[in-house]
């Protein structure tokens, strides 16, 4: 029989192992944060309005996984306020996720970017985002709103076909 001692290491070993053998999905939401775009990002050309901020809706596909991202660029050489009540991951049509993005500040010509939470998907099926963004500048009574699809992507596809 095991001592107790060696138990525990026994056990604190496995919890280890399991941690690092299954990392927990990529999930920033409700915060905005920065990012590395990569090839397994798949998204909108920004919409925008030129002088304040580009906003681009995102699919993020990596073999089974997927996410939801939006991206906002502040355009303007001051802060400005930034928020998304609405980011939403589908796949085959319907809604897997929606998270919102809370109210953050972006300085100027900075970029960020807010996460739904990654899901496995089968090969066969696809992926798909859509996103509602406000945006103004600070104070300002008004805000402006974008909202935009990503483009449409198949799991485990590597490469766009042209």
């Amino acid at each position: 029989m095991r001592s107790t001692p060696s138990r525990l290491i026994v056990a604190l070993a496995s919890t280890t192992a399991a941690i690092l053998a299954f990392p927990a999905s990529a999930q920033a939401a409700p915060g905005w944060q920065s990012y590395t775009y990569t090839s397994k990002w798949h998204c909108s050309q920004a919409s925008s309005d030129t002088s304040i901020a580009a906003i681009s809706v995102c699919v993020v596909v990596n073999g089974q996984a997927t996410q939801a991202v939006v991206t906002v660029t502040n355009k303007r050489s001051s802060t400005i306020q930034i928020e998304a009540p609405t980011l939403t991951l589908y796949s085959v049509g319907q809604p897997l996720s929606t998270v919102s993005c809370n109210f953050s500040y972006l300085t100027a010509n900075q970029t960020t970017a807010c996460f739904g939470p990654t899901f496995q998907r089968t090969c066969s099926q696809n992926a798909q985002s859509w996103a509602k963004v406000n945006y103004s500048l600070p104070d300002a009574a008004i805000w402006k709103v974008a909202s935009g699809w990503s483009p449409t992507w198949n799991m485990c596809t590597v490469a766009r076909s042209r």
